[in-house]
């Protein structure tokens, strides 16, 4: 898992699940794969409250087609 938090209100949400991601595909680069994302969550509300996501992921062999993410907001 992976997460992310952002306290200047200029990041949305959908931009750091985005970075989350490419954080999680970067790490698993380093082991010869690619993240398979299993699961992502957001919170908070853009120049409102600070904003934090979570994503779940496996890392899985770049043979391997990844799965469908499933995305949920509060």
């Amino acid at each position: 898992m992976i997460s992310l938090n952002a306290d200047d209100g200029m990041h949305g949400n959908g931009e750091l699940v985005s970075e989350t991601i490419q954080r999680a595909n970067a790490f698993c680069a380093t082991k010869g794969g690619h993240a398979d994302v299993l699961n992502s969550q957001s919170s908070g509300v853009q120049m409102w409250t600070p904003q934090d996501t979570q994503v779940t992921f496996r890392c899985a062999d770049d043979g391997t087609p990844a799965a469908a993410p499933a995305v949920s907001k509060p």
